[in-house]
C-alpha cells in the first residue's frame, strides 16, 4: 500500500495552516501590506505543521508504509510544543 490511509490528512491540515497564512495579510486604507498574524496564531500554526507531521506519520504506518513506533517523535514534538503555550501563558 501507499499512503493515503486517511485521504492525505496531514497535508490537508498543512493547507489550512498555509491558507491561515496567506488569509492573514492584508491591505490597509494606504495600499500598505500589514499582517494580522497575532502571536497566539503564530503559536496555532507552528502547532498545526507539527501535528501535519504526526498526522502524515500515523497515516503511513497505517498504510503499511512505516512501521510501528514511527509516529513517536512527532507525536512528542506535538505534545512538546503544546506545553510552551501553557508556559507562556502562565508567565504573562
Amino acid at each position: 500500500m501507499s499512503g493515503g490511509a486517511y485521504n492525505y490528512s496531514g497535508e490537508q491540515i498543512r493547507s489550512v495552516t498555509y491558507e491561515i497564512e496567506a488569509g492573514d495579510w492584508q491591505i490597509d486604507s494606504d495600499y500598505h501590506r500589514r499582517s494580522d498574524l497575532t502571536a497566539l496564531r503564530r503559536w496555532l500554526l507552528a502547532h498545526m505543521e507539527l501535528v501535519a507531521v504526526a498526522v502524515h506519520a500515523i497515516e503511513w504506518i497505517d498504510s503499511g508504509d512505516w512501521s510501528p513506533g514511527d509516529e513517536v517523535d512527532p507525536i512528542k514534538r506535538v505534545a512538546d510544543h503544546g506545553k510552551t503555550f501553557f508556559i507562556e501563558k502562565s508567565r504573562s
